[in-house]
């Protein structure tokens, strides 16, 4: 393409695509680069397609999903050879992101490089070892193909919550059943968050969401877990603006339950708040996103987020009055110490 440089990584793209997908022959690209380029900065690539009727906007809103979805798929197989190239040893973060610098300095100037070659170059990595990465690179993506194969038995029923770490919905499958179904968008899902939760599937922990299936999707990781009908304990503490302290004693008992289990088996919840302890019809709390803490978590964290939920259980999100004291080193300790507080059922 002649003097690309004046063009935008966007409308390169563009240019490419048009002609891979016939939209477009080579000849009246080339037209269009002259238009574009004679235009000057103030129009744009898709504003000579229109202008000159070479596509309509249902053609270049297509060709754009395009490019968005290759340049998301480029920046997935980067961010993939990078986490291999770490896990196995062979380079370090420090390298990885001075690579990766590198590599965005060249994408300025529309020169496209892959991370393997310029970690080779820095003499990195040997050519032998991009080779092993890329192996159990495409190892990986044929996977991650299956699980979007997979992913598109869940069927959408409604939506249940939207948030910063992605969106819940109520869904069906052929094999589960109704369940409740979290897509994390790449970005957003926590290091080793996948792993995590596989290496959780059909654990049962009492009053648990159990996991049923983990895996990818386009735009980033899916979670199928139990669906559990109720609102979060924070919305739960919100309408009641605190409890009392039977109440509060009742709702911590099963988590500490929960818990004590899940610490027996060297697990950790590491990320538990207000927010994934729902309230059944029942009055009963059922824990979920076990397995996406941002930092794994471990029993420690656990514990610090008990004394958290006591205290904003009894003293409202304002956590103002007084709050009885837990003295506790344990989940099982803690269960020791609310056998002191009364936990009469709820009406």
């Amino acid at each position: 393409m002649p003097d690309s440089v004046m063009f935008t990584e966007h409308e390169c793209r563009l240019a490419r695509l048009a002609i891979q997908n016939r939209y477009l022959t080579r000849n009246q690209i080339q037209a269009c680069l002259a238009r574009r380029r004679e235009a000057g900065a103030a129009t744009t690539l898709e504003d000579v397609f229109l202008e000159h009727h070479f596509l309509t906007p249902e053609e270049i809103d297509e060709l754009s999903r395009l490019v968005s979805s290759e340049a998301e798929a480029e920046s997935g197989i980067t961010r993939l050879f990078a986490r291999i190239a770490r896990r196995r040893g062979l380079a370090t973060e420090e390298q990885i992101e001075e690579a990766l610098r590198f590599k965005r300095a060249l994408a300025a100037r529309k020169i496209r490089r892959p991370l393997g070659q310029i970690l080779v170059e820095q003499g990195v990595l040997t050519l032998g070892q991009v080779a092993e990465i890329l192996a159990e690179q495409e190892r990986a993506r044929e996977a991650a193909a299956q699980d979007c194969r997979r992913y598109k038995a869940f069927v959408p029923q409604e939506m249940v919550g939207r948030g910063p770490r992605g969106t819940v919905c109520r869904a069906r499958h052929p094999e589960y059943g109704e369940v409740a179904l979290k897509v994390i968008p790449w970005g957003s899902a926590p290091p080793g968050a996948l792993e995590r939760l596989r290496g959780l599937r059909d654990l049962e922990l009492p009053y648990t969401a159990r996991i049923l299936e983990a895996g990818y999707t386009e735009n980033g990781i899916y979670l199928a877990s139990e669906f559990v009908l109720g609102i979060p304990l924070y919305d739960h503490v919100a309408g009641s603006v605190r409890l009392p302290v039977a109440d509060a004693t009742r709702l911590l008992r099963p988590v500490a339950q929960a818990l004590q289990a899940a610490h027996a088996r060297g697990l950790a919840h590491g990320g538990l708040s207000p927010q994934n302890v729902l309230v059944t019809e029942r009055r009963e709390p059922r824990i979920t996103d076990f397995g996406l803490a941002c930092n794994g978590g471990g029993p420690a964290d656990d514990l610090r987020a008990c004394r958290d939920l006591w205290r904003f259980m009894i003293a409202g999100e304002a956590g103002k009055g007084d709050v009885p004291p837990l003295n506790f080193d344990s989940a099982t300790t803690l269960l020791g110490e609310l056998e002191r507080w009364p936990a009469e059922p709820h009406p």
